[in-house]
């Protein structure tokens, strides 16, 4: 699980373009959630775009070799998630037309965790299967 280029192109650059698509978004002035036609919609998109920030950089921290454990990627994908969160809504103080929300960072680290939490269950999961299938083997 080294960092070749294979594992950057597919683990890591998909995580850090994401947090730069996030970014950039932020930084337009006057842009608006598309209307879903259900209620609170914007805090459903906060959710979802977090939800896949989660899913990018757990899986970009799980091919390193230090932090593969799972529990270290799962804590790890968790505070830059939440460091993320309120660092893009206090941005968007400043950003013409825009403004902070402390019920988008909710929206966007109950979006992050869920996912957070249903990877690093699957991925203990397999690590005990992996575990058992190498003593049966033994």
């Amino acid at each position: 699980m080294k960092n070749s280029p294979k594992t950057i192109l597919l683990y890591h650059l998909p995580a850090m373009l994401y947090a730069g698509l996030i970014i950039t978004l932020s930084s337009m002035p006057y842009l608006k959630s598309p209307e879903l036609g259900i209620m609170n919609s914007d805090k459903l998109i906060h959710f979802t775009e977090y939800a896949v920030f989660a899913f990018l950089f757990y899986r970009s921290f799980s091919q390193s070799r230090r932090l593969n454990t799972g529990s270290l990627a799962a804590l790890i994908t968790f505070a830059l998630l939440l460091v993320f969160s309120l660092g893009d809504e206090l941005h968007q103080k400043f950003v013409p037309g825009r403004s902070a929300d402390i019920f988008d960072v909710l929206a966007d680290v109950l979006g992050g965790t869920l996912v957070i939490l249903v990877l690093h269950r699957r991925n203990k999961a397999t690590r005990n299967q992996r575990g058992v299938s190498k003593r049966n083997n033994e």
